[in-house]
């Protein structure tokens, strides 16, 4: 499985249940079926993202809005995926 189809699989497991928790399920079972390092790697950047945007529900409300900063934003969710 490529790299777009798990981020599709992942991004409708999410929409379906409404949290990623069926999506983190699959990268475990994926990461345990995989047969190289690099494969592992490339399941560790989907997983480090449900875990991040899980993790940071608040910053997503509409009602925090006006609480984060752009760059809370940036700081708080992009940079740990990122690095």
């Amino acid at each position: 499985m490529n790299m777009q189809q798990q981020w599709n699989l992942n991004s409708s497991l999410c929409k379906s249940n409404n949290d990623g928790r069926k999506a983190q399920q699959l990268i475990c079972k994926l990461k345990l079926a995989s047969t190289s390092i690099k494969e592992d790697r490339t399941l560790d950047l989907p997983n480090e993202i449900l875990f991040q945007i899980e993790s940071k529900q608040f910053m997503f409300h509409e009602k925090n809005s006006s609480k984060i900063s752009e760059r809370d934003f940036t700081f708080r969710l992009w940079v740990p995926i990122l690095i």
